[in-house]
This record gives structure tokens, C-alpha cells and sequence, in this order.
């Protein structure tokens, strides 16, 4: 089952559980003045960006993975930090610099971050609720694509002597991003925390058009 079936089958049970049980999930909550944490599984949906010249960049859906770290300053308002790492497979097409234009394409990885700081309001102030999200931050994105021949560095260690690493230069880039997103928040007796989202995050690239991506979160944590 895929993290977005995930996700709307949890927030199906919850709106069934509330309507059934409207009293015990009519309980206040115990969040205000608590921290919080989750650990998150994502689904990242298909997206097409289109660049300078008729390039073009199609990123395939994909699974992921975050987590975040929040603080409860009342029932309904919550400041969080928000990380969430993604590998998704893509096609980009290239058109060449020459007196005849040719066509390339490439398939390969791309590797993309997300680092968040949200502002969440949550509408009840019961361990049942709806809430909003938006936020503001980076994404790093790596093509994976070598930039130049490979490089090395050196130095001396107290341990192992005169040693030498090598690595690979990629074509990547880091933007700003902001995100916006809607979701259900529920909490147990032991302050375990189950929530379900939706939202879109998006990223300003330097030659195409902004990268959009809907992202459907199922999350697990607790508060203390």
C-alpha cells in the first residue's frame, strides 16, 4: 500500500471514528506548552518542470521519508521544523548548443531535501482536529549528473598518516521554498501523535519554471 492510500485510508477511520465516538474524541487536548516530534513517510507525486530552449525535467512519483520537531505554544498554534528527503527517478531532455540542435536524454536520480520552518494552526482544541500549514526554507536538489572530472583532497591524520579522498563534482543547486499544506491531527491517552496531510511544496530553480511538488505525508510521533 502506498503512503498516499496510507494516508487517506487513516483519515477515512478518523472521520468515521469521530462521527461514531463523537465523546471521547471530544477531549481536550494536553499539547499547549509541549514539545513534539514525528518521524514521517511521504509520497512525492509526479512532476513535470519545463526549462530554457525546450529542455524539460519529468520527475517520476516516489516514496520518502522526515521528521520534525515542534513546539506547542497553545492548543491551536504550533511552530515546527520540518526535514524531508526524497529520491525520485527522472527524464530530462536536453537541447545542445550547436548549429544543428540536437535532443538528449538522460535517466537517472535525482536526490532532494527539504528543511522547513511551519507555522500550524489547529482549529479544535481537542485531541481530534484539522489544521493548516505554511512554511518557508530550502531545498537542495542534486541531478547526480557529473560537473567536471573528478576531484581529490588530502591531508594528514594523527592516526592514519598522509590520506587522500576523492569524490565527484554534480550539477545541484539550492533554492528557497515555501510549502503549504492542510491535514488531521489525532492524539492517544500516552501522547503518541498520528497525523495525515496534504500539501505542496515549492522551489524556485534558477533556468526553469519553479518545481512544485504535492507531497502526501502519514506521520507518527509523541509529545513531552
Amino acid at each position: 500500500m502506498t503512503v498516499k492510500k496510507m494516508a487517506l485510508a487513516f483519515f477515512s477511520l478518523l472521520c468515521f471514528s469521530a462521527s461514531a465516538f463523537a465523546d471521547f474524541y471530544n477531549e481536550p487536548s494536553i499539547r499547549s506548552g509541549k514539545w513534539e516530534a514525528t518521524f514521517m513517510l511521504t509520497h512525492n507525486d509526479e512532476v513535470f518542470v519545463e526549462g530554457l530552449q525546450g529542455a524539460s525535467l519529468d520527475v517520476k512519483e516516489t516514496t520518502g521519508w522526515g521528521a520534525s520537531l515542534g513546539y506547542n505554544y497553545s492548543d491551536h498554534l504550533q511552530f515546527n521544523l520540518e526535514f524531508l528527503s526524497s529520491v525520485p527517478n527522472y527524464t530530462a531532455t536536453f537541447i545542445s548548443d550547436e548549429d544543428t540542435p540536437q535532443v538528449e536524454i538522460i535517466q537517472h536520480e535525482l536526490n532532494v531535501v527539504h528543511t522547513q520552518f511551519n507555522a500550524v494552526y489547529n482549529f479544535r482544541a481537542e485531541r481530534l482536529t484539522p489544521y493548516v500549514q505554511a512554511g518557508l526554507g530550502w531545498s537542495y536538489v542534486d541531478s547526480n549528473i557529473a560537473d567536471g572530472p573528478a576531484q581529490g583532497v588530502c591531508w594528514w591524520d594523527p592516526w592514519w598518516g598522509y590520506v587522500c579522498e576523492g569524490y565527484q563534482p554534480t550539477y545541484h543547486e539550492s533554492n528557497f521554498t515555501y510549502n503549504v499544506g492542510v491535514g488531521l491531527r489525532y492524539e492517544l491517552d500516552n501522547e503518541m501523535i498520528f497525523k495525515v496531510s496534504y500539501g505542496r511544496a515549492y522551489s524556485n530553480l534558477s533556468h526553469s519554471d519553479d518545481l512544485a511538488i504535492d507531497i502526501f505525508k502519514f506521520e507518527i510521533g509523541a509529545l513531552f
